[in-house]
């Protein structure tokens, strides 16, 4: 458990063959600082322990990379989805201490079924953060909104959704405007995965999907639901223009993608299929 190298000029190298894989969207890990020290037993090269969220974690390259890199998928017809984390910031975290105010008491969730542990407790100890104070809102999306806008990105994935007021969500959503999101529920039930849905109003100009991440599929798009491994993601389509999915894998990567050929950003988000998740391995 640890990071080996692969940086985002890399990934830029790279654009041109992951767009004759035939997929229209990839989906980083976070990019963001984060801590880089392994913290009880585990590696620290995900980049979910994060430190600042409107800063380029310096392994992976520089902001001006991370515009490249946007401009290099433009250029072949990708779409780029960053992964920001909103919910914690990396154990062990000096924000604890200078800020004692920006976070919940609560202790590490015991009880996944309790709403209110779930919601105000400490995922595996990680710091949580708490949105209601405005100065942690005011620098989560701020800094996080800023990086997205900036970059471009086309769309995000919001970790650990549930782990976050809804009402809060709703707001930070709209702040990041007319792009695609997609947030996580790290859960095998159907039942906690609709609850989220349920209480989680995202403000869209389409209709939402709930969908399972992998595994056998049942005609995922109509009826909303793929069965598989125990996580499961919160739609929020940009468009109201949807493709049959089809699966291809080579070399690690795993794609679900539009049937539509994959636009240019200059169409304008009205205009955009949705997108779903594509992941590069190694």
């Amino acid at each position: 458990q640890a990071w080996h190298g692969g940086d985002l000029a890399g990934l830029a190298a790279k654009a041109d063959y992951l767009a004759d894989l035939g997929a229209d969207a990839v989906w980083l890990t976070p990019v963001t600082a984060s801590r880089q020290a392994p913290f009880g037993g585990w590696g620290a090269y995900h980049g979910y322990w994060m430190t600042d969220p409107g800063a380029v974690e310096p392994r992976l390259g520089s902001f001006e990379a991370l515009q490249d890199l946007s401009r290099a998928f433009e250029r072949v017809g990708l779409r780029l989805i960053l992964d920001v984390v909103v919910n914690h910031v990396a154990p062990e975290s000096g924000f604890v201490a200078e800020r004692p105010d920006w976070f919940h008491t609560a202790p590490t969730i015991t009880d996944w079924t309790n709403v209110e542990q779930v919601r105000n407790g400490q995922v595996h100890g990680l710091p949580d953060l708490d949105q209601a104070n405005p100065e942690v809102d005011r620098w989560l999306t701020e800094r996080t909104v800023g990086l997205v806008r900036s970059v471009p990105a086309d769309g995000v994935r919001i970790d650990a959704l549930r782990h976050v007021d809804p009402a809060w969500m709703q707001g930070f959503v709209a702040e990041l405007g007319a792009i695609d999101t997609i947030g996580e529920v790290f859960d095998g039930s159907r039942q906690a995965v609709l609850a989220t849905w349920r209480r989680t109003t995202w403000p869209s100009r389409a209709a939402r999907s709930l969908r399972r991440a992998r595994g056998p599929t049942t005609s995922p798009w109509r009826r909303g639901w793929r069965v598989g491994t125990p996580r499961a993601r919160l739609w929020r389509p940009s468009s109201r223009r949807w493709g049959a999915p089809w699966s291809a894998r080579a070399r690690g990567l795993r794609s679900r993608t539009s049937s539509h050929a994959p636009p240019t950003r200059a169409s304008g988000p009205a205009t955009r299929p949705a997108w779903v998740s594509t992941r590069v391995r190694g």
